[in-house]
């Protein structure tokens, strides 16, 4: 088991959900953030259902991380990936050096970001793949999810019943398939306004599905050539029946008018498509179409301002 502190950097969904499972492990959770205003102790309540051992909620209390201590044992980054320089950039005097910082968020470039403000500091990524959502003071966890990391020595025993941390010694390969699912999953069930499973429910949406699914296919096969025809489609299909009472962490966002993280998701793969020379029309129109969204947003708000 890991000795000593784990400072988890951004208390939404996800890092609600992997602080009251870490805290009910019997492992010190604290918190670090930017903001002034917000250093009381957090409280919340966790809901699993069904979780490994039946539907079930309890009570979290985690405390603010006072940097005057001894150094913590590793700090989980769960923020969303476009607060990453900002926040980062605000904590580092807060961040003890030499300390282990996994990065566990959607999209690509989060590790590298990291590891250039925290230079004195080991990043390394992480996968999460839970289905998580806050509702008021409830942080709610669907279960069946596990973090990918490849870095054992550095983590120790973090695994919990509902929680699993599998050590993957192809982790990028597992980043690239999360990434993928993502980019579709994410701007659809956005733009379109439904829930996970309904693009598998209705023909429109599972054409669609299916479309940007072999689009993103020819990005990431070019990225990894291993990767299989019908592997992908099979995986995005999985995520989806997984997930299917699920709302997005993207449509979370649009319908309360905060930015996404289209530009690490969707943005990031249709760099790589210009690097390959490839067209990538359906994903072009997925990302103007959630851009146009948060646009829309800012508008509004600008003009009742």
């Amino acid at each position: 088991m890991t000795e000593g502190r784990i400072v988890i950097i951004g208390l939404g969904a996800v890092g609600r959900i992997t602080g009251a499972l870490l805290t009910e492990k019997g492992l010190e959770c604290r918190f670090l953030d930017s903001r002034e205003d917000h250093q009381d102790p957090v409280r919340y309540t966790c809901s699993l259902f069904p979780g490994t051992l039946g539907e079930r909620a309890f009570p979290v209390t985690i405390l603010p991380e006072d940097p005057r201590e001894e150094a913590p044992a590793l700090y989980l980054v769960t923020l969303k990936s476009w607060m990453n320089e900002e926040v980062l950039t605000a904590l580092r005097p807060q961040i003890s050096r030499g300390i282990p910082v996994v990065m566990m968020q959607n999209g690509m470039g989060n590790t590298e970001t990291a590891a250039m403000i925290l230079p004195e500091n080991p990043v390394f990524p992480g996968v999460i793949t839970a289905g998580a959502y806050r509702k008021g003071d409830l942080a709610v966890y669907a279960g069946g999810g596990c973090v990918r990391y490849d870095r054992p020595p550095i983590l120790g025993d973090l695994s919990t019943p509902d929680l699993p941390w599998i050590r993957d010694p192809d982790l990028p390969r597992a980043m690239l398939l999360k990434l993928a699912a993502n980019a579709v999953i994410n701007p659809l069930t956005a733009v379109h306004n439904v829930r996970n499973g309904e693009l598998l429910e209705r023909a429109d949406l599972q054409d669609q599905v299916k479309e940007i699914t072999g689009e993103i296919y020819n990005i990431c096969h070019a990225e990894d050539p291993s990767l299989k025809p019908g592997e992908l489609e099979d995986y995005v299909t999985g995520v989806i029946s997984a997930t299917a009472g699920n709302i997005s962490s993207m449509l979370a966002d649009v319908r309360a008018g905060r930015r996404t993280e289209i530009r690490s998701i969707a943005g990031h793969l249709l760099a790589r498509a210009r690097e390959h020379g490839m067209d990538a029309p359906l994903l072009s129109s997925m990302n103007q179409a959630i851009r146009s969204l948060e646009k829309e947003h800012d508008q509004s708000t600008d003009s009742r301002s």
